[in-house]
């Protein structure tokens, strides 16, 4: 299904809900309507290395099988809110993964920082 410029400023919102929502907005985001077929993907996610940037974009044709009697703005809603959870744990990741702690106490910080936007959300 081809998704419209209608779905992508839904999609838009929707992460920007759930970006006000986790209390993300120290992130600077940038939007894409895109073709994401080599990975046959609704939306994707990319992020800066080292800054706070990330690239959010949401396929253009948006496979049949992905939507599985679904309704589409449905599954864009789920597909932003997947994305920014991403976001969410994205610097947790990002510091494991280059080995840049340098203590044990940077992760707990960044730890008990999640813990803490999940709580206020979670009921």
């Amino acid at each position: 299904m081809k998704t419209t410029k209608k779905h992508f400023k839904l999609f838009k919102n929707e992460c920007q809900k759930w970006i006000d929502k986790f209390e993300l907005n120290n992130w600077s985001v940038a939007y894409s309507w895109k073709n994401l077929d080599e990975d046959n993907l609704d939306g994707a996610s990319n992020y800066g290395t080292t800054t706070y940037d990330a690239y959010i974009s949401l396929d253009t044709d948006i496979e049949d099988i992905h939507i599985d009697g679904k309704n589409i703005i449905k599954l864009i809603k789920e597909c932003a809110k997947h994305e920014i959870i991403h976001l969410l744990i994205k610097r947790l990741k990002l510091k494991a993964i280059d080995r840049y702690i340098k203590s044990e106490d940077e992760i707990v910080e960044i730890e008990e920082e999640l813990v803490q936007k999940l709580e206020k959300i979670i009921r």
